[in-house]
């Protein structure tokens, strides 16, 4: 399959992606894309006083389409196709069986990457990563924040499009003025799928996911009810502010990103980096969670 992305310049891409991102801000309205405080008995979920813009996932999709990431054909129209279903869902909130479902036959393409059961693997892993990285992205900067390291650490031009985003999703006591949205939230999941070094970036969020899940199976809660459970949340509680809290989990996801990125490069064997990568990566989400319980 060809390349279809048309490269140019980081610089250029970080440029026009935050002009896209202004000008999708403005036509949030018209796109019927705006997230909106207490929606859907959301309101002890979703704290934001105002409609936020639900635009990132577009802006990121026309990022990595004009910085030229090296995807297959069927690697892009995934990718595409993640894309409208996470606008569909952010539009009108589809139903969790008809969101998963929507999930699989858009990444359905990734089944011919390849063939047999590594196409297989590959739909499987893209399915798991882009749902871990939607529940992640449950605080301002926390999934750009991940996001950026494990594209920073990886052999990927990734990482340019969420550089851009972060002003816009990240300010200091003011609230953000958009939100990445599931069509955002789908496209870093899918992304980090693409290099071994890129997916160790989801080892906080999976980590995230699990203690949620288990904390509420033992108060006898649904493990897909949303709440405020997740650590960012937590961590707000505490009065960390939205800087902070993507900082502090950034810094957490490093140590898996760059124990991928050493084995890759042959500095340190595989177990031993992915060992002590990964186990650092945990102990300081352990710190984290200790913190946020005090």
């Amino acid at each position: 399959m060809p390349d279809l992305a048309r490269p140019i310049g980081p610089s250029l891409v970080f440029l026009l992606v935050l002009a896209v991102a202004w000008g999708l801000i403005r036509a949030a309205p018209l796109l019927g894309l705006l997230d909106r405080p207490g929606e859907e008995g959301e309101e002890l979920r979703k704290l934001q006083g105002r409609p936020v813009p639900a635009v990132g996932g577009i802006a990121l999709a026309i990022g990595w389409w004009l910085g030229g990431p090296e995807l297959a054909g069927v690697q892009w129209l995934a990718l595409g196709l993640l894309l409208v279903v996470g606008i569909l869902d952010d539009r009108s909130a589809l139903r969790p069986t008809a969101k998963a479902v929507s999930q699989l036959v858009a990444l359905s393409p990734l089944l011919f990457a390849g063939g047999g059961w590594h196409g297989l693997g590959q739909w499987l892993l893209a399915f798991a990563a882009v749902n871990i990285a939607n529940t992640f992205d449950n605080a301002d900067g926390a999934l750009l924040g991940v996001g950026a390291v494990g594209f920073a650490c990886g052999p990927s031009r990734l990482v340019i499009p969420l550089l851009a985003l972060l002003p816009f999703n990240l300010r200091r006591g003011r609230g953000a003025s958009l939100y990445l949205g599931d069509g955002g939230a789908f496209l870093v999941g899918f992304g980090l799928t693409l290099s071994p070094v890129t997916l160790a970036a989801l080892w906080i969020p999976a980590l995230d996911l699990a203690r949620v899940v288990l904390v509420r199976l033992r108060a006898g809660d649904s493990p897909f009810a949303g709440d405020r459970r997740h650590l960012a949340h937590r961590l707000q509680a505490r009065g960390f502010g939205s800087p902070a809290i993507a900082f502090l989990l950034s810094v957490a996801a490093f140590p898996g990103c760059f124990g991928a990125w050493s084995a890759s490069v042959g500095l340190l064997p595989l177990s031993v980096a992915l060992f002590l990568g990964l186990g650092f990566g945990a102990a300081f989400f352990g710190a984290l969670v200790g913190i946020s319980a005090r």
